[in-house]
């Protein structure tokens, strides 16, 4: 049994069913079978609308579209996708798309965001980046997380240049960073990190260790096996030592000028006693 249209194909319209209830309804449409409902178009659209106002459309062209009248993509929503509450509420965290993973809980799953685009002039598609949260272990019950950033080059496959760890550590060009910003290159002739400042009435690079003045370091450069520079909290340097005991506490010579030149100069102040500068 069922319900069948027999219409002219002159007419604006081939089918069309019209509801009306009252107050003491619940449900204005309830479509329940345990059969497959199969929409089948071939012109126009397939469109819901309540109460004079569409709410959903389906295009010739297989766009949906909720929210809007014109989906130009394969879903496309005008509005909120999802709302979840108290999850994050210290953070203000509202409303967002909720993409979730629902392999079996293990190290490693995690819903994600994926971004691609069109790379050949023929039309084809590929990802080129991906937003992915994992679960950091495999304990049942525990929901630490954290985030990856994936990008690739042209000719390899997408991989975790960024990370954000459970600890809230930063890690670039490293997966495990031990420290709050932990970055990494192997790269020949190039830089770690590079510092510009242009502007003329602008400050460098602060350095804010608010720690107590003792030897430990605000700031250490060092090598494969030594100390190059030691700044010390304290506000003693040592150049060569990690253990400065003067405001500059050098473990090597000091050349001042050039090879060729004599202009260079070492200018030390204090009180002249058997036959030292103290």
């Amino acid at each position: 049994s069922g319900i069948d249209w027999t219409f002219n194909t002159a007419s604006t319209k081939y089918a069309r069913v019209d509801l009306d209830y009252d107050t003491r309804a619940s449900v204005g449409l309830l479509i329940d079978s345990g059969y497959p409902i199969t929409l089948d178009f071939s012109s126009s659209r397939f469109a819901i609308q309540n109460n004079g106002s569409e709410k959903m459309r389906v295009t010739s062209g297989g766009n949906v579209g909720i929210g809007t009248t014109a989906p130009s993509a394969k879903l496309h929503v005008d509005g909120d996708i999802n709302n979840y509450e108290g999850i994050g509420a210290s953070d203000d965290v509202r409303k967002g798309i909720v993409a979730y993973d629902t392999t079996a809980q293990a190290a490693g799953v995690g819903g994600q965001i994926a971004l691609g685009y069109k790379y050949t002039n023929a039309g084809a598609y590929t990802f080129g980046a991906i937003i992915k949260m994992y679960k950091a272990n495999g304990t049942d019950g525990n929901y630490s997380s954290g985030l990856k950033f994936q990008v690739r080059e042209s000719g390899t496959s997408l991989s975790s240049k960024m990370v954000l760890t459970p600890e809230g550590n930063v890690g670039i060009g490293t997966t495990a960073p031990g420290h709050k910003l932990d970055v990494y290159t192997n790269t020949d002739n190039g830089y770690v990190a590079s510092f510009s400042q242009d502007n003329a009435t602008g400050w460098g690079v602060l350095i804010d260790t608010d720690g107590v003045s003792n030897n430990d370091p605000a700031l250490w450069v060092k090598n494969a096996t030594s100390t190059v520079l030691w700044a010390a909290q304290s506000g003693n340097v040592g150049i060569g030592t990690g253990a400065p005991g003067t405001k500059l506490d050098v473990d090597g010579a000091i050349t001042a000028g050039t090879a060729t030149s004599t202009s260079g100069s070492v200018l030390m102040y204090g009180k002249y006693s058997n036959g030292h500068i103290a």
